[in-house]
């Protein structure tokens, strides 16, 4: 009789091993989904769009930042000059 019962509840446990594994495989596999169509909808994103996400403030002018950059690289700090 305990052989029975040991089989039983080793087939029970083993399923139930196996029905957790596939359920987190596929939780995994959804969050790698919606990361995958996050990042393709930043590849989408164009310079419009991001202005209409941020102000002018927000974003950096990138020749100010170019030129700051060269000065911190040869110890001047002249700032910004627009």
């Amino acid at each position: 009789m305990s052989f029975v019962l040991g089989v039983v509840f080793g087939i029970a446990f083993g399923l139930a091993i196996i029905v957790a594994f596939v359920k987190s495989e596929n939780a995994r596999s959804k969050q790698r989904t919606d990361l995958a169509s996050g990042i393709a909808a930043f590849a989408r994103r164009t310079v419009e769009d991001s202005r209409k996400i941020f102000t002018p403030e927000q974003i950096p002018f990138l020749g100010c930042f170019l030129k700051s950059a060269k000065d911190e690289v040869f110890n001047f700090s002249l700032g910004c000059i627009w």
